[in-house]
């Protein structure tokens, strides 16, 4: 149990409180694909239980309206020059990293449904990055 409770603790080395208190939190999310990805799996829960004439749950429409709002001050970040793409790159790499950080951690103190979401996130982060990359690469040569 010490060595658990060592490597939990070194896993949560660097990582906010307010990470490791709510680590799905759109205020963790930096990815412009990470938050589209969001609001899609979002809206399409919301619109399934809607179309099955079920009532939408707050915490749904209020992630909603989270994700939405994250999304729009990223984009008023970009459109007012405060986030440049080398900025925002680096933004993602230093996120993609935490993030993996936070994955290890969640997973050493049982929280596993968590760990594999903030996994899904790296992994889009780093689609992005690729994606980004390429587009460099090609605009290059």
């Amino acid at each position: 149990a010490d060595a658990a409770a060592g490597f939990a603790a070194t896993a949560a080395a660097g990582l906010s409180e307010m990470e490791k208190r709510d680590p799905l939190s759109p205020n963790c999310i930096v990815s412009n694909h990470v938050l589209e990805t969001e609001m899609g799996q979002v809206t399409a829960k919301m619109d399934a239980l809607a179309a099955a004439g079920r009532d939408v749950p707050l915490e749904l429409e209020t992630r909603r309206t989270l994700l939405e709002a994250r999304m729009n001050n990223l984009i008023a970040l970009v459109q007012a020059g405060k986030i440049t793409e080398d900025g925002y790159l680096a933004m993602l790499k230093t996120s993609t990293e935490g993030d993996k950080k936070l994955a290890v951690w969640l997973r050493s103190v049982g929280r596993t449904a968590e760990a594999a979401q903030v996994l899904q996130r790296v992994r889009l982060m780093r689609e992005e990055q690729e994606a980004a990359a390429a587009a460099m690469t090609a605009t290059a040569s």
